[in-house]
């Protein structure tokens, strides 16, 4: 498994519906443009927006060529069609990320298994659910019931499974700012992604050749000592029998015990 947090929040989006094109492309029957065509849809664009209130009749040509241009670049169908694990979760999410007042709007994220681990995770389903809770019991760490706020959604288009996660960066009661994956979170993160890796014996995308989580660390790695020294103690714990359900792993990470061994 695969963890990776998207650079789009918003910012960019302008007008009222900022929520419509992350949602609408999770749920969407079509494919993301390719990278040729949002080149080229761009070009077309620009000229529309060039021309749009010209008086001149070559440019309004132009302009007219360019909308047909535009309309004829169309997106494949996937293969499949997206699954929404968290249908009721959509209408609330999608409104928090339209009212917020901040510049950042949402977090979205994607956890994607390589194709090879397909057959062990229609077997055990439960891998995929206990991610997703691990990311969210992260996410809203502190936060009350009535303030959680995520809308799931999986694709398996890519021959492969992804679930893919939007959070409104809002908290629904104070309307403050609130970023549920702040700047540092990556090492939580990465853990998160080599405890499910391990526990349900999952490739890990990260790492060349599909080498597992206890493999060796390269020589020359600038982190050898931290990774082996915190490879060790997870070892250990799941030795020991102290990681039995997801709170625990949690717990542990959000412990002085973890703090004090690994800064």
């Amino acid at each position: 498994m695969l963890i990776k947090i998207m650079k789009d929040t918003g910012s960019t989006k302008t007008g009222y519906d900022t929520a419509f094109p992350v949602l609408s492309y999770l749920i969407s029957p079509f494919q993301a443009y390719t990278p040729e065509q949002n080149a080229e849809r761009k070009e077309w664009l620009e000229c529309i927006r060039s021309y749009k209130n010209s008086d001149n009749i070559e440019e309004r040509e132009l302009y007219r060529l360019a909308q047909h241009e535009l309309k004829a670049i169309t997106r494949e169908l996937r293969n499949t069609e997206p699954k929404e694990l968290t249908p009721k979760a959509y209408d609330l999410v999608y409104e928090l990320i339209n009212l917020s007042p901040h510049v950042h709007k949402y977090t979205s994220l994607v956890l994607s298994h390589p194709a090879d681990d397909n057959e062990k995770l229609l077997q055990n389903p439960e891998a995929m659910f206990e991610a997703r809770q691990l990311m969210e019991e992260y996410a809203f760490a502190g936060i009350g019931e009535q303030d959680k706020a995520s809308y799931w959604v999986e694709h398996t288009d890519k021959f492969r499974f992804e679930d893919h996660g939007v959070f409104p960066r809002i908290h629904p009661t104070t309307m403050k700012y609130f970023n549920p994956f702040p700047p540092g979170c990556e090492r939580v993160l990465n853990l998160i992604r080599d405890y499910i890796n391990l526990k349900y014996d999952l490739a890990d995308p990260m790492y060349s050749a599909r080498v597992k989580y206890f493999s060796a660390i390269g020589r020359y790695d600038s982190n050898r000592n931290f990774k082996q020294q915190l490879y060790d103690d997870l070892n250990k714990k799941l030795e020991l029998g102290a990681f039995q359900t997801r709170w625990d792993v949690v717990n542990y990470l959000k412990s002085s015990e973890f703090e004090e061994k690994h800064g």
